[in-house]
């Protein structure tokens, strides 16, 4: 399993500021990460709660300053990493790309290197595909669409993630999802011709 290196730095905006600027998170809980097998863009899902007390999250993808998106929400300073750029996940082909792979792999979220995720996810695919050519068609806060290739054949997808993360709600046999260990869905993948 990947392990994502966290850093002890000071970060503008903070977490906490780019939740509630991002999403509907008043109260953050913690997060939950995939990992670049190029090890270039953060990957992280923030999940806290709303005002109404439902589990929610925010994807995010962190870039250095020289490849930023063309649609990167913000800047951020990063004390130890520098300037960095921060996106919407769902805009970012390296996260949709990361998290589609595991997703069909049945593969399991990062480790950090200090600390814990917020909870371990896994996705709900036993092969071992190989994801690349993500390109980005249409997207918003919790949607992604367009084409990548799996092994080499090229695919339409749809990546989602959900708004608000429900217990008893859980993958059936033949879903393509990111589950929590309770089997909770927090992002549903869709691959078709």
């Amino acid at each position: 399993m990947a392990t994502a290196k966290i850093y002890d730095a000071e970060l503008d905006p903070t977490k906490d500021e780019m939740a509630a600027r991002f999403s509907s998170i008043t109260q953050l809980d913690g997060t939950y990460r995939a990992y670049d097998r190029d090890d270039k863009v953060g990957i992280e899902v923030l999940v806290g709660r709303d005002d109404e007390g439902n589990l929610t999250q925010c994807g995010l993808s962190y870039r250095e300053e020289a490849m930023a998106l063309d649609d990167a929400l913000t800047p951020l300073t990063h004390s130890v990493l520098g300037p960095r750029s921060v996106a919407q996940l769902t805009a970012d082909p390296v996260a949709v790309r990361e998290f589609a792979q595991m997703i069909l792999n049945g593969g399991q979220g990062a480790d950090f290197s200090t600390g814990e995720p917020i909870f371990a996810v896994r996705g709900t695919g036993s092969g071992e595909a190989v994801v690349d050519d993500v390109v980005i068609e249409t997207h918003d806060k919790l949607n992604s669409v367009g084409t990548l290739t799996v092994d080499g054949e090229e695919k339409r997808y749809q990546l989602r993630l959900q708004r608000v993360i429900r217990e008893l709600q859980s993958a059936e046999d033949g879903d393509l999802a990111l589950v929590r260990e309770d089997g909770a869905i927090l992002m549903n993948l869709g691959i078709w011709d």
